[in-house]
Formats: C-alpha cells, structure tokens, sequence
C-alpha cells in the first residue's frame, strides 16, 4: 500500500507540475504578444506623433524668434547634445582626478575654449552645446557652459544671477565635498579659503576668502565688490535653485521630470 501511495504522489506530483509549466508558458506567450501589439502601436502611431510641431526659441541681439520645429527633430537635437555633453565632459574630466580638480578642469576648459562675447559679433541665445561650438558667449553663458558640464561630470552646478543694489553679475555654484562653493568664469575669478582650497559657501558668507585670478596676466578692466553680492547668498536656496536650472535639467531623465511637473517640451 505504502508503494501505491507513492507512486501516486509521483503521478499527482508530475501531473500539477505539468500544469504549472503549461501555465507558464501559456502566461509568457500572452505577454509576449501584449509587448508585440504595444510594438506594432508605437510604431504605427510613431510616424504621426513624432510629426507633431512644436516650438524652440532662438535670440539674437535681445529680439527672440519661435521657430516651428517637428517633434523627432527637437528630439533628435536633444539627444545628440546630451551625448556631445558626455563626450566632452568625458574628455576634460578623468575618474583619477579628485572632485576639486575636476572642478578646475572643468574652470580651465571653459576659460580656456570660450571667449567673452565679441562686440561686433552677434549675441545669440539657444543652446548651452551651441554656445560651445561658437566658442564664445556672454557672462551668463560661460558659466551655463561650466555649469553644465559640471553636472556632466558628476557634480551639482547651476548659474546664479546675483543682484547688487544697482546691479548683478552672473557666477556658477558647483557642489563638491558636501559644500557648495562658488566662481566667476566671465572674469576668470574663484575664491580661496585660507588652506588655499576654493572656499566653500560658508566660508564665504563669514568673509574668510581671498580673490584668485585663474590668469594672473589677464587685465580685468572692472572692479568687482563681490562681497556686496555675497552677502545676499543667506536668503538663497541653493539645492532649490539647483533643480530648477537649465544647467541641471539637460540629460534625459532629469529633462522627463521637468516635463512630468510643467508639460512643455
């Protein structure tokens, strides 16, 4: 009897196991076919829906244009400058480096390959990639250019418009080694603590850093008093205004969330 009991249990066994593999199969081929109809309806809809116009921006010498543009094309563009961003950032940067020299890298590169705004050249305003094609840009896009790609290469960083009483000044915050620090790419500017470090924003709003020319040989034609622009920096978020920048949102997935919270492409 014990022998029958067992020999049924093999049979009971082998015939639910069967079951449960048919199952299976039956359960992978049903989902199969839901991602090949999902397919065969992304590609179907693919040829009307990446024809839609929307819109993208261009100024040139303060008159903005809005140019008529077809999705694929806006998406193409997107996409081949996110990767020319990885490119380049790849390039100036190495994974040997620690954070604070690639910040100085990446400070060197820009000063080095974008120049000030030429007067009898017109001023444009598009892209941050066309920017650095040109080759040289205004004070605000020097530093969205090494903003930029500081994000690129791993770091936080954003341009901030500073107001004095009268005026402002564009600088770039970068965030390395738990503290945000600071510099002025337009006047090849950064600002030192007193163990010669970039001072971090801390330091900066208790007055302890020291003005430091990337070239010592370059004649800065204006005085800046930085320290009236500075002390403004108490009010500021800057992990908020991080998230909202242009210089933050280039790469796809932080793009997406900002299309998710104001649905503009």
């Amino acid at each position: 009897m014990a022998f029958q009991r067992k020999s049924f249990n093999r049979k009971r066994n082998a015939l639910v196991g069967s079951m449960a593999e048919k199952k299976r199969i039956s359960i992978k081929r049903k989902t199969l076919w839901k991602a090949v109809f999902l397919f065969i309806c992304i590609i179907a809809l693919g040829g009307w829906g990446l024809n839609i116009e929307t819109m993208t921006r261009q100024g040139i010498n303060d008159r903005v244009q809005t140019i008529p543009i077809p999705l694929y094309l806006k998406l193409f563009g997107f996409f081949d400058r996110h990767l020319h961003y990885r490119w380049l950032a790849g390039r100036i940067v190495s994974h040997d480096m620690d954070n604070q020299q690639k910040v100085e890298a990446l400070f060197q590169w820009t000063v080095s390959n974008i120049a000030r705004q030429p007067s009898q050249l017109p001023v444009i305003d598009d892209h941050v990639w066309h920017i650095i094609v040109r080759g040289y840009g205004m004070e605000d896009q020097l530093a969205d250019v090494f903003a930029t790609l500081a994000n690129y290469a791993g770091l936080k960083a954003f341009l901030l418009n500073c107001e004095g009483s009268a005026d402002s000044i564009w600088i770039a915050a970068v965030y390395y080694d738990n503290y945000w620090h600071v510099c002025d790419v337009y006047r090849r500017t950064f600002f030192f603590n007193e163990a010669n470090k970039w001072a971090t924003l801390q330091e900066i709003m208790a007055s302890k850093w020291q003005l430091h020319l990337y070239d010592h040989t370059e004649n800065i034609q204006e005085y800046v008093d930085y320290q009236k622009y500075f002390e403004k920096f108490k009010q500021l978020d800057f992990d908020q205004l991080h998230r909202k920048n242009r210089s933050a949102i280039q790469a796809p997935c932080s793009r997406f969330r900002q299309f998710l919270n104001d649905w503009k492409i």
